[in-house]
């Protein structure tokens, strides 16, 4: 395509650029540029969710506003962008999701009761009688609304004293390039129901399995609740994917739920929206602007 050498770009000829091959050099009067055509205001974070359709660089449907649920082969809900999986899951290792071990988790141990009381040191917990459900809600943040949703991932059911049972989860469609510098953010909010909540939010690295943790919270108790929470994460020259325009990084969100009080009813909700992969540039001088690559 080409670009005109001069004056202002429009976001569809920035949004039209975000999607050729990286092998398609883009003229720019007598000069090409391979790249993306971003040269913005300096130090300037752009939201790829606001390049009018253009999502090769951010998470889809990332407000939930698109589409309603249906349901795959092997019976896990679907949304644009989005399945959930109405199973348990179990972390520190004990499950895969997209063929890597699931991180870590470090639920605390209730006072007076050893290791093996609680799932994550333990094999998980047995449970019965237990429900993983998702919807679309209307509970958003401050300053949001419709067409914008949430997604509700909630449970409830009983386990053994002390026990911790995570799931549902939902796992992003399409994967994205993380470069140095980028910001990865999302709105989220949990609430105990039958007792405390456990969630857990994470990238994967769908080459490596390598984790990004982004949030790990559990409830005290089982009235305890979270506001609406902004979570975002600048991403490191260590995390960054080796090649900007190859999806490798994946979001994977776990609900879940802790039993504080040691009664085995367990259930808890996690809501998340408005998932958002801001670019950082720094100004593109005409020396770059210049150069073929």
């Amino acid at each position: 395509m080409t670009i005109k050498s001069s004056g202002p770009l429009s976001m569809t000829e920035i949004a039209d650029e975000a999607s050729a091959s990286i092998l398609a050099p883009v003229a720019l009067g007598s000069r090409k540029l391979r790249n993306l055509a971003r040269k913005f205001y300096s130090f300037t974070r752009i939201a790829y969710g606001d390049f009018y359709g253009t999502t090769g660089f951010t998470f889809k449907n990332g407000q939930f506003a698109d589409g309603t649920f249906g349901t795959d082969a092997a019976g896990n809900a679907v949304i644009p962008g989005w399945t959930v999986y109405r199973k348990q899951i179990r972390l520190n290792g004990l499950d895969t999701v997209l063929g890597y071990p699931t991180p870590p988790d470090a639920t605390p141990n209730p006072p007076g009761n050893s290791d093996a009381d609680r799932s994550p040191t333990y094999p998980q917990p047995g449970y019965s009688n237990y429900e993983f459900s998702t919807e679309l809600t209307s509970n958003l943040p401050p300053g949001f609304s419709y067409p914008t949703r949430s997604l509700r991932l909630y449970s409830l059911g009983i386990t053994s004293a002390y026990g911790v049972v995570h799931g549902p989860y939902a796992v992003s469609s399409n994967a994205v390039p993380l470069e140095a510098g980028d910001e990865v953010s999302f709105w989220w909010k949990a609430e105990g129901g039958s007792d405390a909540y456990d969630i857990f939010a994470y990238l994967v690295n769908t080459r490596t399995g390598t984790i990004i943790e982004l949030v790990n919270e559990t409830g005290a108790g089982t009235t305890a609740a979270t506001p609406w929470n902004k979570e975002s994460r600048i991403i490191t020259a260590a995390q960054a994917s080796p090649d900007w325009q190859t999806g490798d990084y994946k979001f994977v969100f776990c609900s879940g739920s802790y039993d504080a009080s040691g009664g085995t009813w367990t259930g808890a909700s996690l809501y998340v929206t408005n998932i958002e992969v801001k670019k950082w540039y720094e100004f593109l001088d005409e020396t770059f602007l210049q150069t073929s690559y």
